[in-house]
């Protein structure tokens, strides 16, 4: 099982129908998927079965409306860890509760 993790930061929470019609695009089915209120907006996680590369995960993050700056970040992390240059401890698709200082 793969976790898709989605950050919005502008209050509004994510359109349920643009998640349901990418997974569909893909051809995939969302096991459960999990809305939680953070300080500035929403995180929104989707269970999809089966593995997915790290590349894939930030890119339908990405289509699905995650925060672009955070996907970003994620992206070249992603690519990092697929080539085989980041260390193992690396992880690249991470929801916050709260910023650390």
């Amino acid at each position: 099982m793969t976790i898709l993790k989605l950050d919005r930061d502008d209050g509004r929470a994510f359109p349920l129908w643009r998640l349901w019609w990418v997974l569909r695009l893909l051809g995939w089915r969302a096991e459960w998927i999990e809305y939680h209120r953070s300080r500035r907006g929403w995180h929104v996680q989707v269970a999809v079965p089966g593995r997915v590369s790290p590349v894939a995960v930030v890119a339908v993050q990405a289509v699905m409306g995650s925060d672009r700056n955070r996907e970003a970040f994620n992206l070249a992390r992603a690519r990092m860890i697929e080539s085989g240059r980041a260390p193992r401890s690396w992880r690249y698709n991470v929801l916050f509760e709260r910023k650390l200082a």
